[in-house]
């Protein structure tokens, strides 16, 4: 992982993003809160140093893994940019937090989950979505939990959705947003990342890894209030280049009086995002849920 020191200021809409497409993004986190109801630097630079076997080994080992040519710099404003070229694939997003509300310091938590299906060749897409936490402002299926989690499918323009083991088909627009949703739409992107010479197998993908700065990062579940602060501690990303997409993605930020996702209460702590791309180029078995 990359520490990252931090860049002011900090954008929460990509470079080279269109207003359309950001707009776009913004109705469907809305579409989602509904279902849950709820400066220069002047240090001087250090003094030149002779080169050193260890340098020498060093530069050896960055260019045996030097990334293919024309991904030396990559730019994925959205995080899974470029999968809709793939026949079919399957993701994961994974988000926790840990903090306190700043109205009173009790404990604030949450935990987002999404493992999300999609045939791109024949518009069939399954999401399995979970979502816990005052912090993220989700109202639960009862009075003993502030739990909740939707199965939704779509189907060609079908769509149909599974929620306390009741199936139903919805027309409802905010509902079949949850059957669309994909990971930019929670996690944003890295509107540019240089390659750093690490070269890895991930989830069977040939991937190399890629720096960014935090400045390069947006973070659409997080609302800084006027006085609110977002700083990016560490982040990683991996690109696959036979995909051209990433297939990893993590990112740490420490966050002051912001308010996430749905939720209306200020909190301070820790997010912690985690994005894998799972596989690429099989079709899944995607049907209509059980009971409908």
């Amino acid at each position: 992982m990359n520490d990252l020191t931090p860049r002011p200021p900090f954008r929460n809409r990509g470079e080279g993003e269109s207003t359309a497409s950001f707009l776009l993004r913004r109705s469907v986190l809305c579409g989602l809160f509904l279902i849950l109801l709820v400066a220069c630097d002047l240090t001087p630079p250090p003094p030149p140093t002779v080169s050193s076997l260890s340098m020498a080994q060093t530069a050896v080992i960055i260019t045996q893994n030097a990334a293919p040519a024309g991904f030396d710099r990559v730019a994925f404003p959205v995080i899974d940019a470029n999968l809709t070229n793939q026949p079919a694939w399957y993701a994961s997003v994974a988000i926790t937090f840990d903090g306190l509300f700043v109205d009173g310091g009790a404990k604030a938590m949450g935990t987002l989950d999404a493992q999300i299906y999609r045939n791109e060749l024949t518009t069939a897409r399954r999401v399995l979505f979970k979502a816990s936490g005052t912090a993220f402002g989700v109202v639960g299926t009862s009075a003993t939990t502030n739990e909740r989690g939707i199965e939704a499918v779509r189907l060609s323009n079908d769509y149909y959705q599974v929620m306390q083991n009741v199936c139903s088909k919805t027309d409802d627009v905010a509902n079949r947003q949850i059957a669309d949703l994909s990971p930019g739409v929670l996690l944003g992107g890295v509107t540019t990342a240089h390659s750093i010479g690490s070269r890895d197998t991930l989830n069977k993908f040939d991937a190399w890894e890629y720096g960014f700065a935090p400045d390069s990062v947006t973070v659409p579940i997080v609302h800084p209030a006027a006085n609110g602060t977002l700083t990016v501690a560490a982040g990683d990303l991996w690109v696959a280049p036979s995909v051209n997409a990433v297939v990893k993605f993590t990112l740490t930020v420490n966050v002051q009086n912001v308010t996430l996702l749905s939720g209306d209460r200020l909190v301070s702590g820790q997010l912690r995002e985690t994005y894998m791309l799972n596989e690429a180029g099989t079709l899944y078995n995607i049907s209509i849920p059980f009971g409908c």
